[in-house]
């Protein structure tokens, strides 16, 4: 019985290692890691807090403990979602920066020590940039653009002024159209 229970475990795991690990990038699977452990760090934190804080005690604290951590992973899955069909996370995507940070703070509030309270308000914040550098790697590989072009830049502002030529004259060239002119 042990051999078959362990035979169909492993198949399991080698079943779900080809269907979802395989095909995904190191960086996704390294994202989701981390994300993971910052989820722990902030769940840690808030059952300190609702236990302490809160007063909550027994099922409660169990039911309600981890809320935010929840809405951030959901609110990080629509965004994607959001982001492959719109190119945008949209309100999402501003959700799981809202969550994380007050996620960060409510499990931060119950440290005890300056140095806790700074790992508990880092750990969430790390995990939503590696989601958000995620998202705008995808982004970029889906639209083929990048996020922003900025109209003013120091090649615009030193041919508005008159240093720089757009095209490719030379400076005499320059100098001597503007004789002729």
């Amino acid at each position: 019985m042990a051999y078959l229970a362990v035979r169909a475990l492993y198949r399991a795991a080698n079943r779900f290692f080809h269907r979802y690990v395989a095909p995904r990038p190191a960086e996704d699977i390294l994202t989701i890691v981390a994300a993971s452990i910052a989820t722990g760090v902030s769940a840690q934190g808030m059952w300190r807090f609702s236990g302490d804080v809160l007063g909550f005690d027994g099922p409660l604290r169990l039911l309600l403990f981890a809320f935010i951590e929840v809405a951030v992973i959901t609110s990080a899955v629509r965004a994607r979602r959001n982001m492959r069909e719109n190119y945008s996370a949209g309100i999402d995507g501003i959700a799981v920066w809202t969550l994380t940070g007050l996620s960060a703070v409510l499990s931060s509030m119950d440290a005890r020590s300056l140095a806790e309270a700074v790992f508990r308000l880092a750990a969430p914040l790390v995990a939503a940039w590696l989601w958000e550098r995620g998202m705008a790697i995808e982004r970029h590989r889906i639209t083929g653009r990048h996020r922003i072009n900025w109209r003013l830049t120091p090649e615009r502002m030193l041919v508005r002024v008159g240093l720089a030529e757009v095209s490719d004259r030379t400076a005499s060239e320059v100098d001597a159209h503007r004789r002729l002119t």
